[in-house]
């Protein structure tokens, strides 16, 4: 019989705290067709567990719709 228990932590998100980053994740905040946007956030967990796989993912809509191919996978940025 196993009677351990196993307590995980909920990891966090956050701002980066970077220059463009610290009052939201999205970087620069308005463009035109052509500008390419940047979207970062501090994945952290005191577990030191990673993120599932395929996560975490940006959700992008326009208009209240998601734009095609939203979600997107995001990529692991050391710092």
């Amino acid at each position: 019989l196993n009677d351990s228990v196993t307590i995980d932590i909920v990891p966090t998100l956050s701002w980066t705290g970077e220059a463009g980053y610290t009052a939201d994740g999205l970087n620069p905040e308005a463009g035109d067709i052509v500008t390419s946007f940047a979207y970062r956030v501090k994945y952290t967990d005191a577990d030191n567990d990673a993120p599932g796989s395929g996560y975490p993912k940006v959700h992008i809509k326009k208009g209240g719709s998601p734009i095609t191919d939203s979600p997107f996978l995001m990529t692991y940025v050391s710092g």
